[in-house]
């Protein structure tokens, strides 16, 4: 009915425009105008073929195209007129109007009662309401509930931001090096299995990554799985449409320089954000904990290491840099994985990388399993079963050498272990292996990065990196451009939001110079 419509010259189109005919009209018309674009391409090809006779069958193609197109867009506009009647009339209804009232009035009592409820929740449905396609079309998303949970519940469940664990706090004092208020019970800890422990984590210093502008800040401690593959861990919480994708420009500050910038990909894979093509620094070893910047109205994000003033010995590994107790115990592993050696492996070895690898983790790094569960990892790792049975003999020697110890603990309903034990826990021993730390000479100024003395010079002119939220001025990027044309300086560009252009100028002798 359509296409002969459209090969008329007057086409009533009255008849169309009836609410029970409406929805389908629209639904067939684009299909009518590219069968209407087909016969009009094969009629000209018929005429640059010479076939004269066909140039009046073209003509009438052209006008029933431009017939259908019109048609198409008539059947879009009164649709859409005919369902914004429908949605007035549901909006002017009563009952509707009374509903709306009161779930506003709902949700306004549980935003002053539940801030911190109420602000994840608002996030996840503006991200949602904005890439949902039922949501586009007006209809109700109630199919979309147990999605939105589940991102609801991984914001609420995510690891609370805290200090790093980077060298020996001062008696008296707790992470942040205020006074400890006495307690008269210390918190037993629970210790973290396998895979419960999160390898980044939100800073306080900043937001989490979310739709609008922030200023987001998270805490990687890298592991050898990112290095190899590429790859830095976004702490769970990420607020963003999961189709989203950001080409980003990643500056590495690691040993008191900054490497080249690279380009970096933020993307969900998996269901979990993670930055992708990241080459970390060859000298950053596994453990190490690295701080990222990023405002996300910005193309451009910033990664430091923070050196630490006493430098620790771990095991015979030496970090100068802050660092991360439990990743340390599960990445270092300084004679390597024993199902690759080339000699003899000791069944004290395949003991020691079965405590660091599977067992369960305090903050301090040290490593528990219960002693009746020990041959059962060891052989997840692949150790041979000819040697199960040196197991225990290998436990004793360990203990005599003081490499681990045993001890009485406490394992819960769930088979969660505890050290010292809770009261309701049934009592297991327990095999701890605890890292060997050694606390260093503090490093020099100079290592640190601090200025060492120096006599007074002339410092020439040079661009300097700014601090996130600075700005360069009008001034300073005008002396730079003047100090490009004198040849003081290679021309490039100069983003003013990253850098800014200090001038030529004498630098006073410092404490020490002359």
């Amino acid at each position: 009915m359509v296409t002969a419509l459209a090969r008329r010259a007057d086409p009533n189109l009255g008849a169309l425009s009836h609410p029970a005919v409406l929805e389908r009209w629209a639904h067939r018309a684009k299909r009518v105008t590219d069968g209407l674009r087909k016969d009009r391409r094969r009629l000209e090809k018929q005429v640059a073929d010479q076939q004269h006779k066909a140039v009046a069958d073209l003509a009438e193609a052209d006008d029933a195209y431009a017939m259908g197109c019109a048609m198409e867009v008539i059947a879009s506009r009164l649709r859409e007129d005919l369902r914004s009647q429908v949605y007035l009339r549901l909006q002017q209804s009563e009952k509707r109007a009374a509903r709306i009232s009161r779930l506003i009035e709902a949700a306004n009592r549980v935003a002053r009662n539940e801030p911190r409820l109420a602000r994840p929740v608002a996030d996840v449905c503006l991200v949602h309401t904005a890439t949902c396609v039922a949501a586009a079309r007006g209809d109700s998303c109630a199919a979309c509930v147990p999605e939105l949970i589940s991102r609801l519940n991984a914001i609420l469940i995510a690891p609370a931001p805290r200090a790093p664990i980077s060298g020996q706090l001062k008696p008296g004092t707790n992470a942040t090096g205020t006074p400890a208020k006495p307690t008269a019970r210390p918190v037993v800890p629970r210790l973290a299995g396998p895979g419960q422990s999160a390898s980044a984590r939100w800073l306080p210093t900043g937001d989490r990554i979310r739709t609008g502008t922030v200023r987001a800040a998270w805490q990687v401690a890298v592991t050898r799985d990112d290095v190899n593959r590429r790859r830095c861990p976004i702490p769970d919480g990420t607020i963003l449409p999961s189709h989203e994708t950001r080409r980003l420009r990643l500056y590495f500050e690691h040993l008191s320089a900054a490497t080249r910038p690279q380009n970096v990909t933020l993307r969900q894979v998996g269901g979990r954000w993670q930055l992708e093509g990241v080459r970390w620094p060859a000298s950053l070893q596994p453990g190490l904990l690295v701080d990222f910047t990023w405002r996300t109205d910005s193309t451009t994000m910033t990664a430091v290491t923070k050196p630490l003033r006493r430098p620790e010995r771990i095991d015979g590994t030496e970090f100068r840099h802050e660092f991360d107790r439990q990743v340390v115990t599960r990445e270092l592993e300084p004679d390597g994985d024993p199902r690759h050696a080339t000699g003899p492996v000791s069944v004290e070895r395949w003991v020691l990388r079965t405590l660091r690898i599977l067992g369960h983790l305090c903050p301090q790094g040290t490593a528990t399993l219960a002693e009746d569960a020990l041959v059962r990892n060891c052989q997840s790792l692949g150790m041979p079963d000819r040697m199960t049975g040196q197991v225990n003999d290998a436990t004793t020697n360990l203990i005599k050498a003081g490499r681990i110890r045993k001890v009485r603990g406490g394992r819960d309903s769930y088979g969660g272990l505890w050290y010292p034990a809770r009261s309701g826990d049934s009592l297991v021993d327990l095999i701890r292996y605890q890292p060997t730390v050694e606390v260093l000479k503090p490093q020099s100024l100079a290592k640190m990065g601090a200025p060492a003395p120096r006599s007074a010079h002339q410092v020439h002119g040079f661009i300097r990196r700014l601090p996130a939220g600075a700005h360069a001025s009008d001034r300073q990027m005008e002396l730079y451009e003047e100090a490009v044309q004198a040849a003081e300086l290679a021309n490039r560009s100069l983003d003013p939001n990253r850098f800014t252009f200090v001038n030529k100028h004498r630098r006073e002798a410092t404490r020490g110079g002359h």
